[in-house]
């Protein structure tokens, strides 16, 4: 409802702000024309009134007036500088109003980013993830996991109950949160540039180590029918990929990151079962030692993790293993069910 009453209230101000640049608007794009058209009928005029009382042959009247039309333009081009003028002085206003913006999160000094963190928490959900744990979160939609994700991440500036080990997530630089906290979208995205680079944007990771993301992504297969390997040019958006293949890789991508929490938000929804079923047998070798968040309610996902924590109404509703919940909690149950059929 406040997004919508703003957008009407713009879209009439927007609309205001038309009309009435609509008027100086259409009097130059009018002068453009009648201004030209006005210096030739005046030398016309004239020019005739001359010929008629024999001062002016109607030869050099002809010769004349060719000169003249060659005045319009000079006419032309000035009122088209005025219109383009006017027109990049509103367009640079609203850049300049853009980049006054001040920043919703800030990169200001912090705390030093402690060697390990015990635990993650969100006091408001009440998630709470200790250090080396494959955890699962199960919402009834998914912007829902979207919401909890981005706060977790510092996606959003309403962080205050985003605690890393009691202290406020608010209290490192936005940068090292950056490093040590990856969200990884449902919807990947891929850049054009080498693949290698695509992975390894920071070149932090060795050979061996994006091999091995690789094939914990299960995407060996991807990098098999690519003709230079690593080497391959990606596409503009990861186009001559599939969808799965572009999860695939984006989720090796965030492997190679190492980050002390990784959150994957339906990492494996466009792939076919078989391959998803390697993948969450993988993430756990892969990411042994580290915290990991995956929102999905694939049961494939869900068989494989230490925890599952259910979340309805914003709150942390259960939380236990997969089997679990299946037998103890019919709103689980349903919702899981509901979504592999």
């Amino acid at each position: 409802d406040v997004f919508l009453d703003n957008y009407i209230t713009m879209s009439r101000a927007v609309e205001r702000s038309g009309v009435e640049v609509s008027k100086p608007q259409s009097a130059l794009e009018s002068g453009q024309i009648l201004l030209p058209a006005i210096l030739t009928a005046i030398i016309t005029y004239f020019g005739a009134h001359e010929v008629i009382n024999g001062n002016l042959q109607a030869g050099q009247l002809v010769a004349f007036f060719g000169y003249a039309t060659f005045l319009t333009m000079p006419l032309r081009t000035a009122i088209e500088y005025v219109i383009a003028g006017t027109r990049a002085l509103v367009g640079a206003r609203k850049v300049i109003g853009i980049l006054n913006i001040p920043p919703m999160v800030s990169d200001e000094p912090g705390l030093a980013w402690p060697s390990s963190i015990e635990r993650f928490s969100d006091r408001r959900t009440g998630i709470s993830l200790a250090r080396g744990t494959l955890a699962a979160l199960v919402t009834e939609t998914p912007a829902e996991a979207t919401e909890v994700t981005n706060r977790l991440g510092w996606f959003t500036t309403d962080v205050d109950d985003v605690t890393l080990d009691a202290m406020p997530i608010t209290s490192y630089a936005i940068s090292d949160v950056r490093r040590h906290i990856v969200v990884s979208e449902i919807e990947p995205r891929l850049f054009t540039g080498q693949l290698r680079s695509e992975l390894n944007p920071h070149e932090t990771a060795t050979e061996s180590d994006i091999m091995s993301a690789i094939a914990a992504a299960s995407a060996l297969d991807v990098l098999d029918a690519l003709e230079d390997g690593l080497d391959s040019t990606v596409e503009e958006r990861g186009r001559s990929f599939s969808g799965g293949q572009r999860q695939r890789l984006a989720l090796t991508r965030a492997l190679l990151t190492e980050a002390d929490l990784l959150i994957l938000v339906e990492p494996t929804s466009a792939v076919d079962t078989h391959t998803e079923g390697r993948i969450a047998r993988n993430i756990r070798d892969a990411r042994q030692g580290r915290t990991t968040l995956i929102a999905t309610t694939s049961p494939l996902m869900l068989e494989k993790v230490d925890e599952v924590i259910v979340l309805r109404d914003g709150v942390v509703a259960a939380r236990g293993s997969h089997e679990e919940l299946l037998i103890n909690d019919d709103w689980y149950r349903s919702l899981i069910l509901r979504g592999d059929e």
